[in-house]
């Protein structure tokens, strides 16, 4: 049980990395054959310095869809004060955030640590639309699941290979289930889908939020941090899918 309270007082959210402005234009030649996993998201954090961090693309079912627009998840700690937002895949195109609606109850470092944001519509095949019906039925099953990851903040494909870990965490009232992961992360890998290749196509299992500090990794068994997902399951298909609708 302590080792418990103290890994339920040590959770730190994955910070968004500041970087000067126009930074994102050196990064490496992307072919049209790479598929585009996430976009940037980029926010201006006063007048020399930008807020940069990741979002998923939304596969919208025909009822919902909004013509020209297309929808993504990022985490709300990614959008800073929200003021001048702008996207970006990694072919060039970049779009300004439209709209932002933040999840219920919004918190960051938490469950409720994510925003549903609108852009004008990225055209191409290259990017990865995560179907929006397609959320996870049952998070226990995810224990030492083979997940993929983005390498490194730069690059659009999940081409690293890591594993998933799920930890009962105990409080007066009930049990619930905390999602680590033990993929390779830096500052502005936030919001960055966590994924796997099933039945032919990629499944957006969640997005990367932070790490947290535990006396027993259920990954290593030793004391030190491991990263934490938000899976992307029922509650907040549900939420999306509202927020959607009122848009």
């Amino acid at each position: 049980m302590a080792a418990i309270a103290i890994m339920l007082l040590n959770l730190t959210v994955a910070k968004a990395s500041t970087v000067v402005p126009n930074t994102y234009l050196e990064l490496p030649q992307i072919t049209k054959s790479t598929p585009n996993h996430a976009i940037f998201l980029k926010c201006k954090a006063g007048v020399r310095s930008t807020y940069l961090s990741k979002g998923v693309v939304l596969g919208i079912p025909a009822e919902l869809k909004k013509r020209g627009r297309d929808f993504a998840i990022v985490t709300g700690h990614g959008l800073g004060e929200r003021a001048d937002c702008y996207v970006s895949d990694f072919q060039g195109n970049s779009h300004k955030v439209l709209s932002v609606t933040l999840a219920s109850n919004y918190k960051s470092g938490t469950d409720t640590d994510w925003a549903v944001i609108s852009f004008k519509k990225i055209k191409g095949p290259h990017i990865i639309r995560y179907p929006l019906e397609e959320y996870l039925s049952g998070l226990s099953a995810l224990n030492k699941k083979n997940v993929s990851f983005a390498q490194a903040r730069g690059l659009p494909e999940n081409s690293q290979s890591c594993q998933l870990a799920t930890m009962n965490i105990r409080n007066l009232e009930n049990i619930s289930y905390f999602i680590g992961h033990n993929c390779r992360a830096i500052g502005g890998q936030s919001g960055s889908p966590i994924t796997s290749y099933e039945s032919g196509k990629h499944k957006l299992i969640g997005l990367h939020l932070g790490n947290i500090w535990t006396l027993r990794s259920p990954i290593t068994g030793k004391p030190g941090k491991i990263n934490f997902l938000r899976p992307y399951d029922e509650e907040m298909y549900l939420q999306v899918r509202k927020i959607l609708g009122e848009h």
